[in-house]
């Protein structure tokens, strides 16, 4: 409180103890990032199939590469950016949860899942734009325009899909 500061390394450095201040601030960043390096490394090794002492060095060379290029000067623009595009993920992953796959998820060997679902994407896409109406709450907004398009155009492209189905059906019979 005398020192005018809330961060402990500044603390620390206005009261003469400026190397135990950078201890401190090393410390502090170390055990973060290790954590995050760490299970970065182990959920991105264990989906592409990739050894993690490979991603742990890939991980620390952007790392290096974005401080010394100044990627701190742009974190909140970063921020901003993920707080715009990823609550319309949200939106999209519960309509497909709760309309799409209703009935449970198919089989993984039926080939019954799509590799692409474009429909997500529109719907993600009108998610992020209605973050930017100038009604209530911009992030919910997102949430439900991305949910209420995801679910609607899964379940108009389930309706094509079964007339599609008894078309065939009845020309084979």
């Amino acid at each position: 409180m005398a020192t005018g500061y809330s961060d402990i390394t500044y603390v620390l450095a206005s009261q003469g103890l400026l190397a135990p201040a950078f201890l401190v601030m090393i410390l502090n960043i170390w055990s973060t990032a290790q954590g995050c390096v760490y299970s970065g490394s182990l959920s991105l090794g264990n989906t592409l199939s990739i050894d993690r002492k490979y991603l742990v060095i890939g991980f620390g060379a952007l790392g290096t590469l974005g401080a010394v290029l100044g990627f701190y000067n742009y974190f909140g623009q970063f921020i901003n950016f993920l707080a715009t595009t990823i609550p319309a993920l949200g939106g999209v992953f519960i309509a497909d949860y709760l309309v799409t796959y209703r009935n449970g998820y198919p089989s993984l060997d039926g080939g019954m899942i799509p590799q692409v679902k474009w429909q997500a994407f529109l719907a993600w896409g009108l998610g992020i734009a209605a973050n930017y109406l100038s009604f209530g709450i911009g992030q919910v907004n997102s949430i439900l325009v991305a949910f209420l398009m995801e679910a609607g155009l899964s379940l108009w492209i389930e309706k094509i899909r079964n007339v599609n189905n008894t078309k065939i059906v009845s020309e084979n019979v």
